[in-house]
């Protein structure tokens, strides 16, 4: 059976430690950070938002619900992703989108774009909580 296939078990890898160990953390701890204040931000400016994009206050809430459900819904995946993909790269991949999302939630020009701008970004943070339980 090759190494790579998807029914292999991975060989055991031994715990973090040192310098290693030091910066997983902190990578971790900054991109939940990250997570807290984007959500506390859009919480915040959800009145702001709406009137820029001239809906009522009601309607702008959809970017936090889109957010939220698109997370709910990705975050059991994010076992068999990691396990799948790598859990490195899982982890870099989904910062790269989050931050690559959440640039294109801050360029939306109508709700209807920052909805889908939101429901892209959540999938991200959904495959950090994997690291979050295993590191720190």
């Amino acid at each position: 059976m090759p190494a790579h296939s998807p029914d292999a078990t991975p060989a055991e890898t031994p715990p973090l430690q040192g310098v290693i160990l030091a910066l997983m953390t902190l990578a971790v701890a900054f991109s939940t950070f990250m997570e807290v204040l984007d959500t506390t931000i859009v919480n915040v400016a959800v009145p702001h938002i709406a009137g820029s994009l001239g809906v009522s206050p009601n309607e702008g809430t959809w970017a936090i619900s889109s957010y939220s459900m698109a997370s709910a819904i990705m975050q059991p995946l994010t076992g068999w992703i990691a396990k799948r993909f790598g859990e490195v790269r899982t982890f870099v991949v989904s910062v790269s989108l989050f931050v690559l999302f959440s640039m294109m939630c801050g360029l939306v020009t109508s709700m209807p774009m920052l909805v889908v701008a939101a429901c892209c970004r959540a999938p991200a943070p959904a495959r950090w909580w994997r690291w979050r339980c295993r590191c720190c």
